[in-house]
């Protein structure tokens, strides 16, 4: 089957193409410099052994809101947001909340749909990653990408107390990864890969894989980008690009797609 032509002469991954145009669907179409540089972000990941490892996640750095809310994974699932949002929508830089602290309405949300527990993914209890790309000042003790009931939490904080990465991967206990997280933007990953056994990596640096607190379920909620759910929800300020989730992936893995969505994100944030 012949594929349409990019701009700079590549041929449209199918899953891409897919993804293109559920965009469109939203009313505005991707730029043609836009899919020259999510385009071979598919096939990378193709590649890489990793994009079948991917449940679902969100560029949200591109020209309109609508269009960042479609999966690039699934591109029939479109996140959902509050009805009263209160954060902010920068075109083709980010998202960033406004660090309200009303827990009970959760007015910070971009809600993915995807709920680990019951949506039948490959991310499984002792199987998960969670990656976010941050392009604003990293607050201590905020998490913004989440799915967390407080038994069984997916969540990521990339610097916590004492400018250390902590998170929760399928556990109701933090485990604190890296430290010296003190810079204000990057790629930020967790990976679970065994009841005992995680790690993370900010950008091309990665952190011990243990002491890591051991699983205890899916959470039962669904991911969120800016605000987690629970009474102990603690709202992030700082902005965000990019967010994926799926299984585990090895430190290898980790690697490659941090130089995948270093490499789409430098791009499009600079269109």
């Amino acid at each position: 089957m012949f594929l349409p032509f990019l701009n700079r002469g590549l041929f449209v991954d199918p899953d891409a193409q897919t993804f293109f145009d559920a965009v469109a669907a939203t009313g505005t179409a991707l730029t043609s410099d836009q899919k020259d540089l999510i385009n071979p972000f598919y096939t990378g990941l193709k590649t890489d052994g990793i994009y079948t490892k991917v449940d679902g996640g969100n560029i949200l750095c591109l020209t309109t809101a609508a269009q960042c809310y479609v999966d690039w994974k699934v591109p029939s699932r479109v996140a959902t947001v509050n009805a009263s949002p209160t954060f902010t929508f920068t075109s083709k830089r980010q998202f960033a909340s406004s660090g309200s602290t009303d827990t009970a309405n959760i007015p910070d949300s971009i809600n993915t749909t995807f709920i680990p527990s019951t949506a039948g993914g490959v991310m499984t209890q002792n199987s998960a990653h969670l990656a976010v790309y941050r392009v604003s000042s990293v607050v201590a003790n905020t998490r913004n990408f989440a799915g967390a009931n407080g038994a069984s939490d997916l969540s990521i904080i990339p610097r916590s107390t004492g400018d250390v990465l902590s998170a929760r991967i399928n556990s109701g206990t933090s485990t604190n990864y890296q430290s010296g997280i003190t810079s204000s933007s990057g790629f930020f990953l967790v990976s679970r890969t065994a009841t005992d056994t995680s790690w993370s990596q900010w950008d091309s640096t990665q952190g011990a894989n243990s002491p890591t607190s051991a699983s205890t379920g899916l959470p039962n909620v669904a991911i969120m980008y800016l605000q987690v759910t629970g009474s102990s929800a603690a709202l992030a300020t700082d902005g965000i690009a990019f967010g994926c989730y799926g299984s585990g992936l090895t430190t290898a893995e980790g690697l490659l797609l941090n130089t995948r969505v270093q490499t789409l994100m430098s791009g499009l944030r600079s269109l």
